[in-house]
């Protein structure tokens, strides 16, 4: 029943995530172990457009025969250079056309001006790099990102090959595009979060345990996920840089959010707004290990185990970056904790 519930609740989390800034507390303090769940539900979003998407890509490969037009490109390999290059006796220009009477794949070595009309389905084959262009999307990589340095093409089995590929992605297309999101959004909120723990320190002047800062930015990955699928549907295309500074622009406006309310109303009255049930404030005694917190005297801490009673409240600490030796057992289940 609590697994149907958390279910539903995935559902809600999308909106919450892109436009409430005091959901990112609930994330934080009452939501530990659901990271990864709502990593796979959001792929799994993500990838129905993108997946449909590159559906349509496939069948439009199909429906021109792209196999067949394979079979006729050139025999050629890549040099020690990089560079494609034909085997002796063959053509280093030549154009293939589709069932549809159109020029569908231009192999073109030589790099001569080519026509430029627009086509249902085009693949830009030239000295050191290929060109797909298809439904709108245009595709532009160079052959030694894909194909080792000395890679041998032959038409008749390559061609095998594509048909095979063709015919299993209609598929496997979700599955793929589900798993290749979710490495992609894991990797974005890996980086993203060993820059959010340096701004906690820097900014919010706290310190925080890095499985809850990785669990705050996979939530803000939700934007992410949203700038994936605009990508998708106008075929543009966002560098990796500018994906990964919109989860920080969300980590940021957090940061400085958690500790504007802490200074504002105080610790005891964040604890009571925010935190869960059980929550204590505890002083931290130690000298040595005081808090960048400049607002107070002392060290304030919370912390989301509850005491066994009151005369383990002095000695019991639980900081995020450095937890204590003395935790008890039956305390490792607590929420999340932060240090101010």
């Amino acid at each position: 029943m609590q697994f149907i519930n958390t279910v539903k609740s995935l559902f809600n989390y999308p909106l919450k995530a892109l436009f409430s800034i005091n959901f990112y507390f609930e994330v934080l303090f009452k939501m530990k172990g659901i990271g990864f769940l709502y990593l796979l539900f959001l792929s799994l979003i993500v990838a129905l457009p993108i997946s449909y998407r590159a559906n349509d890509v496939v069948k439009a490969l199909k429906t021109a025969e792209f196999p067949a037009m394979v079979m006729q490109i050139p025999s050629c390999y890549l040099n020690e250079n990089g560079i494609l290059s034909v085997a002796g006796g063959e053509t280093p220009y030549k154009e293939i056309v589709s069932a549809d009477g159109f020029v569908s794949i231009v192999f073109n070595v030589e790099n001569k001006e080519v026509n430029s009309t627009k086509t249902p389905l085009k693949v830009e084959l030239y000295s050191d790099t290929y060109v797909l262009s298809v439904l709108d999307q245009r595709i532009s990589n160079r052959y030694t990102d894909s194909f080792e340095k000395g890679s041998n093409f032959n038409p008749v089995v390559h061609s095998r090959v594509v048909d095979l590929v063709l015919n299993i992605s209609v598929y496997f297309t979700y599955v793929i595009v589900v798993a290749i999101i979710c490495l992609k959004i894991l990797f974005l909120s890996l980086i993203s979060a060993l820059l959010t723990k340096f701004m906690f320190v820097i900014l919010g002047k706290m310190k925080t345990g890095f499985s809850n800062i990785l669990r705050l930015n996979v939530f803000a990955s939700t934007a992410v996920g949203l700038a994936i699928i605009i990508q998708a549907l106008l075929s543009i295309q966002l560098s990796d840089l500018i994906l990964i500074l919109i989860q920080l622009g969300y980590m940021v406006a957090f940061i400085k959010y958690f500790r504007k309310e802490l200074e504002s109303g105080g610790i005891d009255e964040f604890v009571h707004k925010y935190a869960p049930a059980g929550t204590r404030v505890r002083k931290q005694e130690d000298k040595e290990r005081r808090d960048l917190s400049e607002y107070t005297d002392g060290l304030n801490s919370t912390s989301n185990q509850q005491a066994r009673s009151d005369g383990q409240d002095e000695a019991a600490h639980n900081d995020y970056s450095e937890p204590e030796k003395h935790q008890d057992k039956h305390n490792n289940n607590h929420p999340g904790s932060f240090s101010a």
